[in-house]
């Protein structure tokens, strides 16, 4: 099963790698080699977005990890072998009773035994996901884990924490932001924890979530979101972390509605329409697996949290294999395996390019 798991793992990181460039209109990544390589680590993100979160924190750093969900996604049998074999462990929270919390003790031990196998871990110190730009009070839980294994091997456990940031939670051809902060040392708080646990769990949180709340919005302000998004979507490129920071800091205090340069919507662009027939064809295209795409989408997840997740995951499973078939017919169809293969580079291409025709036609 171990074995099982690390190469679902790679196969799921290659998969990803390739799918994020067709869902997504741009990923904007900062300061991802900030993440020690050493092994193991612990990353720290902030929770909107349901699986989403975790697949687009982990992909960007050398380690395998293990993630822990929210448990109630663990009840089904045959759900529950699933998520073992991605390599998720179950987190119980008040919300699934106070029994069944003390099975938390059992998922702790779980992380210090692969700690022990330098296996990383991530973990989302906010406990459960919300849709808004808003950093919530952490728990305790990741702190324990990390203190406890450098109290009981004196090994550094960096946590990393990282800051993710949706243009809109479900649906794509949207942008993202990924940024990696300044890793915390759990040496500097062990001696804490061993004389008062209590307060040095407590400080350790402190910590953690000043460093996250300079890398994540806090501005849950609907009227403004339109707002926010052109601000932060106006550089395209963060050279560093120190630019994406001020701009959060500008966020928070108000002062990035002084830019007017930045808060400007975009234009229309009328020369896009010389790309109708290209648009068009596209269009016809991918109508059919589009439309199957939302259908089963709504199907699978009632529920709204996780929607995104698996408008995520069918995407990337419905467009490749279309694609693919589509692309093999055309080749035997013509006879030319040259063609077809051809095909298969210009069809995503075609669909990219109505994603932007569509953005220029609209001005958005």
């Amino acid at each position: 099963m171990r074995q099982a798991r690390r190469v679902v793992f790679y196969l799921l990181q290659f998969w990803l790698h390739i799918g994020y460039r067709l869902y997504f209109r741009k990923v904007i990544l900062i300061d991802h080699k900030k993440a020690p390589e050493q092994r193991p680590i612990i990353l720290a993100p902030n929770h909107q977005n349901s699986f989403l979160d975790a697949m687009m924190t982990a992909i960007f750093v050398p380690q395998r990890f293990t993630f822990l969900a929210r448990a109630d996604v663990f009840r089904h049998r045959w759900f529950r072998k699933v998520m073992y074999l991605v390599s998720c462990l179950p987190a119980y929270r008040p919300s699934d009773g106070f029994s069944s919390v003390r099975n938390n003790e059992y998922t702790f031990q779980q992380c210090q035994r692969l700690l022990n196998d330098d296996e990383s871990i991530l973990i989302f110190p906010e406990g459960n996901q919300f849709f808004g730009y808003k950093l919530r009070p952490l728990k305790k839980g990741l702190a324990r884990i990390a203190l406890e294994y450098t109290q009981r091997t004196g090994e550094d456990l960096p946590v990393v924490p990282v800051g993710l940031h949706f243009e809109e939670y479900r649906g794509f051809d949207k942008r993202l932001v990924v940024v990696f902060g300044d890793s915390l040392s759990t040496l500097n708080f062990v001696n804490t924890y061993q004389d008062n646990p209590s307060l040095g769990l407590r400080r350790f949180t402190e910590e953690l979530h000043a460093e996250m709340n300079q890398l994540c919005i806090s501005n849950d302000d609907p009227e403004q979101k339109e707002l926010i998004n052109r601000y932060i979507f106006s550089e395209d490129n963060y050279r560093d972390g120190h630019d994406w920071r001020a701009r959060v800091a500008a966020i928070h205090n108000g002062s990035y509605l002084d830019d007017k340069l930045a808060l400007e919507p975009p234009k229309k662009q009328p020369l896009h329409w010389l790309g109708t027939p290209v648009a068009l064809a596209a269009w016809l295209l991918f109508i059919l697996p589009y439309r199957l795409h939302k259908w089963l989408t709504k199907l699978i997840s009632p529920d709204e949290y996780f929607a995104p997740s698996v408008d995520f995951v069918l995407f990337l499973t419905i467009f490749p294999w279309y694609i693919l078939i589509l692309s093999a017919v055309v080749g035997i169809w013509l006879n030319s395996w040259f063609i077809g293969l051809l095909f298969f580079v210009a069809a995503p291409l075609s669909g990219k390019y109505l994603l932007a025709w569509r953005r220029g036609i609209s001005g958005r």
